[in-house]
């Protein structure tokens, strides 16, 4: 039960695709409308976004593998749109595959991120997390992260809160 954790190339599009349409279907099912889940997370629109992010160097994406499969993507996003200084990144997505949850994966996979991240010098990490997504919530309180108080609203379909979380390094 060998796991190693590497940084994704140009030509992982599809695999990442894949690991994100399939974690996400799944954990927002129920919350998310079945139409717009199956539509914005629907594999071929993530792979030709992943594609593009991959080609243009938008994002820094990781991929974990367990026995040589892949099994979990994370990626780590600058993002110059907003007004923060350069020691605070965002951690746009951390998934695995729905049949690795519950195997203590994931809290290996954003540690290695959150190793990472300190190397490159960062001293904060951001993410959102959905209001009603109480696994993910409890997941990212288990690691360190906290809810910083800020409080968005998307329309995935119907309006839905996210919580900004952060984590000092």
């Amino acid at each position: 039960m060998a796991t190693y954790i590497r940084y994704a190339n140009r030509e992982d599009a599809d695999t990442l695709a894949l690991i994100y349409s399939k974690s996400f279907q799944q954990a927002f099912q129920g919350i998310i409308p079945d139409d717009f889940l199956k539509e914005k997370w629907a594999y071929g629109r993530l792979r030709d976004l992943l594609y593009k992010a991959l080609h243009e160097d938008t994002t820094a994406s990781c991929i974990m593998y367990k026995d040589d499969i892949p099994v979990g993507m994370q990626t780590f996003i600058k993002d110059s749109s907003k007004v923060r200084d350069d020691s605070e990144i965002d951690l746009g997505i951390i998934c695995l595959l729905p049949e690795y949850w519950g195997q203590n994966l994931g809290i290996e996979f954003i540690d290695w991120g959150i190793r990472e991240l300190k190397r490159r010098g960062y001293m904060k990490v951001a993410l959102w997390v959905v209001e009603e997504n109480a696994r993910a919530r409890k997941f990212y309180e288990k690691v360190g992260f906290t809810h910083d108080g800020e409080i968005r609203i998307i329309n995935p379909g119907r309006e839905i809160k996210e919580y900004r979380y952060i984590k000092h390094l």
